[in-house]
């Protein structure tokens, strides 16, 4: 079976299987807006030429080590309610967008195949961002388009927490601190403008 393009979006999906997809030649699919909550190991193992993937404004939460993704370019991940990248240590696109996610902390490690980074809104901890800005090398990096034309100066680029903090990824103490007083200025759904 060879397809070039295949649209899945706006199918209220909630799980993708990986025989789907089996001995498949896609290059772009897109599975936007749709109620995907988790992505499991070698979910795209089967598509062998896969170029660009859609993940858009989903519920993501959870993506394994493992997707299957070795060709990928393209990755679009907007929306989503990813809190880390750690699966991007196996996978290298070159431009990748991770807007509108919970994520507070990047570490440069885990893009270092990405080209071209939209990174903004997220509820960044200034520090981590600091850091991230002093390391990230050559990435040419840019906001959601979402955003900018939404975006006020009352909107915070980043907060801080009370205690000192270590720039990693953590899902307790003082990261839920900095996601909570950043979500209590920035309401992602009103700026999205959907249900």
């Amino acid at each position: 079976m060879v397809i070039i393009s295949l649209n899945l979006g706006h199918n209220y999906l909630k799980t993708i299987d990986d025989s789907w997809f089996e001995n498949s030649f896609i290059e772009k699919l897109s599975l936007a807006n749709n109620k995907i909550i988790r992505l499991q190991n070698y979910v795209f193992a089967n598509i062998r030429r896969l170029d660009e993937l859609d993940l858009m404004f989903n519920k993501i939460h959870i993506i394994e080590d493992s997707i299957g993704l070795s060709t990928i370019t393209k990755l679009e991940l907007a929306g989503n309610a990813l809190n880390n990248l750690k699966f991007l240590q196996n996978v290298r696109p070159s431009f990748l967008d991770i807007s509108f996610n919970t994520i507070s902390y990047l570490d440069p490690d885990d893009i270092v195949w990405v080209d071209e980074l939209v990174m903004d809104p997220n509820p960044w901890h200034c520090s981590c961002l600091r850091t991230f800005w002093k390391d990230k090398h050559q990435i040419v990096v840019s906001s959601s388009p979402i955003a900018v034309d939404k975006w006020n100066e009352l909107f915070p680029v980043c907060v801080t927490s009370k205690q000192d903090y270590q720039c990693e990824y953590k899902l307790d103490g003082d990261i839920l601190e900095v996601q909570d007083r950043y979500f209590e200025i920035v309401d992602y759904i009103k700026m999205q403008n959907f249900v």
